[in-house]
């Protein structure tokens, strides 16, 4: 790696796409993804049973999944040679070890009665599905970690481009699987959505493993910059990352809570599902616009450049999700590629219009969570997160007393507010950090 290429305050527009448009197209085709799940569930038997039992078993082992997957925001901020590589491997075994033992408590034991019954509220009849789903996704922390260890290499090394393709490959791999599924019935109910998942996230962990193993040579032995975080830096440093994304896990089991005492649940369920899943594709990359500014904001001009070109990518993402949910564009795919029945479609329209909104909101909240990041001003993402998940929960269950007529859009409006609150409170913590770019534009911020 060329100090030239990697340590330059310049950062061109160029510079700009070329580093996130192969992100941003690799997270647009793995939300895609999450639709081939949708719509393979939408061809079984009780298909509102299968996707409904399947979106809770997802919802509740995003939970368990959610410090494996943070991992890749600590690579992106930490990675600055081989030392600092192995102290954040170590770390990710502890992790990882947590993760699964507290996982298989809720999958194996007379527990999970409790949480989805109880905590939850899914009814009796979805219980044994969802219990299916989530015994065969005990796997996603192991593969998420591998996963996240390793795409940090990679976008640490600028070659995005591997990103792309991985995720390309895990298209293919479970496009071909659904099909197989779908034509041969050797599987049935929620139990498709997991292996399904769990056979994509197993593409991309093999694919990011081998380049990653190949790009790691090129970071130094040790690094040169003074702020390298010792053993016990780095879970200072982590743990608050880890407590906000927690926190964000707790957001769609808590909507899916909401959902399950509306009018109609199982449907309201299931359309939430779909509409969210598709909504994705395109809110799904923003939430790693907060790495240009890891890698590419240092000075006054570089910030500036960054946050416009999030603003523009935001607008437009917004525009293009309000089109489709608006127009029989949204009707054709849901109808003819997802393949829902009218029930579904026309809920899970209401919910895609909900979230329209999501891309413009996130855009700018990645921002200056990035720049919070940088300056190892952690805990305030914390408490942005926890505080979306707060009004998330507290707007989610207002609506459902309310209006629970709304059915699945309660759950896109929810989210809307919830990430509202988040970009007030990160915008108002990041003035001053935001300050040293505007008065000083040779100022580096490390």
């Amino acid at each position: 790696m060329s100090s030239k290429n990697f340590n330059s305050n310049i950062v061109s527009y160029s510079e700009l796409i070329a580093f996130f448009l192969p992100i941003a197209l690799s997270l647009m085709i793995m939300m895609s993804t999450h639709s081939v799940v949708s719509s393979a569930l939408a061809r079984t038997t009780d298909a509102a049973i299968a996707i409904a039992s399947y979106s809770v078993a997802k919802s509740v082992s995003n939970m368990f999944q959610s410090p494996c997957i943070t991992l890749r925001r600590l690579c992106v901020a930490r990675f600055k040679s081989k030392e600092s590589f192995d102290k954040v491997l170590k770390l990710t075994g502890i992790t990882l070890i947590i993760s699964l033992i507290a996982m298989g408590v809720i999958v194996f034991t007379p527990l999970s009665k409790f949480v989805f019954l109880k905590l939850i509220g899914v009814s009796e009849e979805l219980l044994p599905h969802t219990i299916r789903a989530m015994t065969i996704l005990f796997f996603m922390p192991l593969l998420a970690a591998v996963r996240s260890i390793y795409q940090g290499v990679i976008t640490v090394c600028r070659k995005t481009y591997l990103l792309t393709i991985a995720t390309a490959v895990r298209a293919v791999v479970m496009f071909s699987l659904a099909a197989i599924i779908t034509n041969t019935q050797f599987i049935t109910g929620s139990i498709i959505g997991s292996v399904l998942m769990i056979s994509g996230i197993l593409t991309e962990a093999v694919f990011a493993f081998i380049f990653g193993k190949k790009y790691l040579k090129q970071l130094p032995q040790t690094s040169p910059d003074k702020d390298e975080l010792d053993f016990g830096g780095l879970w200072l440093f982590f743990i608050p990352l880890v407590v906000a994304q927690f926190a964000m896990t707790w957001g769609q089991p808590s909507v899916n809570a909401g959902l399950a005492r509306a009018v109609n649940p199982e449907v309201s369920l299931a359309a939430y599902q779909v509409g969210r899943s598709f909504a994705w594709i395109f809110i799904g990359m923003f939430g790693r616009v907060h790495q240009l500014i890891l890698v590419f904001a240092k000075n006054k001009e570089s910030w500036l450049k960054v946050r416009r070109f999030a603003l523009v990518l935001g607008i437009s993402q917004a525009i293009i999700l309000m089109i489709i949910a608006v127009t029989p564009i949204g009707e054709w795919i849901l109808t003819n590629i997802i393949g829902v029945d009218q029930e579904l479609m026309v809920m899970s329209m209401s919910t895609i219009f909900s979230l329209s909104f999501v891309p413009f909101i996130l855009s700018q909240t990645e921002i200056y969570a990035g720049l919070l990041i940088k300056n190892n001003k952690t805990p305030v993402i914390t408490l942005g997160k926890f505080c979306n998940v707060a009004t998330l929960i507290t707007t989610v269950f207002i609506l459902q007393s309310m209006v629970p007529n709304m059915g699945a859009a309660i759950g896109g409006w929810a989210s809307v507010v919830g990430y509202a609150v988040e970009l007030i409170i990160l915008f108002g913590f990041s003035r001053n950090v935001e300050k040293q770019f505007i008065s000083d534009p040779k100022k580096q911020v490390v």
